[in-house]
């Protein structure tokens, strides 16, 4: 495994309302549990790492964390892992929890920078539970670039009940000016088990083709990509931990519902902060080779990056030939290129990502 990702689970002001995500509200003590645990499976797994070419610290909100817990985990990580020269190293942050003391630790270990802004609209923010303040924003941003980072990323959401798509174009400037090199531009998605899924609320199927389209007539304006489904970059500046994981890359998992795969067993760690801590078994997901294979095709197709044969045999111990059938009437229905020896996704093949993954996995016969 070269990847290496750490679920910090707290957040300061409860759970966003759209957030399936693991998370439970900060306190010292918990964090001081998460911490030793943490260090200890590192001890206990690290032997399953390479030499790392990625690290990612997501949640919840690391930066709820305390500046010494980050440090004290920085430390541990650069001292237990054999980290690969320019690997990249993110961290996912709330604008309200950074500061000056917590951005300066950060710039010592981090070189990526991902800020959860959702919305520059304040209205829009408090439909989906954002708390942060304009000034909080701005200033997020301000200490971001002040402590030296330059590969800066913003996530919005779009399609927003009460959300105009001139108030999201307008984000996506503001994010750029503001200092993005990189974009995830979400459609809302409400998912079960969420406040706003206890409400009446409901996206509209129009708006979101809408704000798709919108996105890349934007992005491109400002010098941006679409290489994934939901994500835009500057050239150089796309997420390579993310990325080589859509392309079915192996990875270490670490922290409350961290998921881990070898290349072929994936498993979940507890989203229990309790069981976690006492050490409860994974949840282990094994399905046969082919069908593992399947899945590891299907997700290289949300970017826009090509399957080789080559490629793909590395990463599943199959040929691609083997989905021959299933792969040509794709790119006959014009979700994919396909050459016999190489594949991507079109455009069209992004947008209907859902539909052309269940193809793949399936070994679906085209469409009638």
């Amino acid at each position: 495994m070269e990847r290496l990702y750490i679920h910090a689970p707290f957040c300061l002001s409860g759970k966003c309302g759209y957030c399936a995500f693991y998370s439970i509200p900060w306190e010292r003590e918990a964090e001081l549990e998460w911490i030793a645990k943490i260090a200890e499976d590192i001890d206990r797994k690290r032997q399953l790492c390479g030499k790392l070419r990625s690290v990612y610290l997501g949640g919840g909100t690391p930066t709820a964390l305390s500046a010494g817990c980050l440090e004290r985990l920085f430390t541990h990580i650069r001292k237990s892992f054999n980290l690969s020269s320019g690997c990249e190293i993110s961290i996912e942050c709330n604008p309200e929890t950074l500061n000056a003391e917590k951005a300066g630790i950060l710039a010592n270990f981090a070189n990526r920078l991902s800020l959860g802004v959702q919305s520059f609209e304040k209205d829009v923010r408090m439909t989906l539970g954002r708390r942060a303040s304009d000034e909080e924003i701005a200033r997020a941003f301000e200490l971001a670039r002040g402590a030296g980072f330059e590969n800066i990323s913003c996530d919005l959401i779009n399609s927003i009940p009460g959300q105009s798509l001139d108030g999201h174009v307008a984000d996506i400037g503001k994010a750029v000016r503001a200092g993005a090199k990189h974009i995830s531009s979400y459609s809302l998605t409400i998912e079960e088990g969420t406040r706003l899924a206890q409400t009446a609320m409901t996206t509209d199927e129009e708006d979101e083709l809408m704000m798709w389209n919108a996105d890349d007539k934007a992005m491109s304006g400002h010098g941006f990509s679409r290489y994934e489904v939901s994500n835009f970059a500057k050239k150089g500046f796309e997420c390579v931990h993310n990325l080589e994981i859509w392309f079915g890359d192996r990875y270490l998992g670490l922290g409350p519902a961290a998921c881990s795969f070898d290349g072929e067993k994936r498993w979940t760690e507890p989203a229990n902060f309790a069981g976690w801590l006492r050490g409860a078994e994974p949840e282990y997901d094994i399905i046969p080779r082919e069908k593992r294979a399947a899945e590891i095709l299907a997700f290289g197709f949300r970017t826009t990056m090509a399957w080789t044969r080559e490629k793909f045999e590395e990463r599943s111990g199959l040929d691609m030939k083997g989905w021959d059938d299933v792969l040509s009437s794709l790119a006959e229905d014009g979700l994919i290129a396909y050459d016999g020896s190489s594949a991507s996704s079109t455009p069209r093949g992004l947008l209907m990502w859902n539909s052309l993954a269940e193809r793949i996995i399936e070994g679906s016969p085209r469409d009638g």
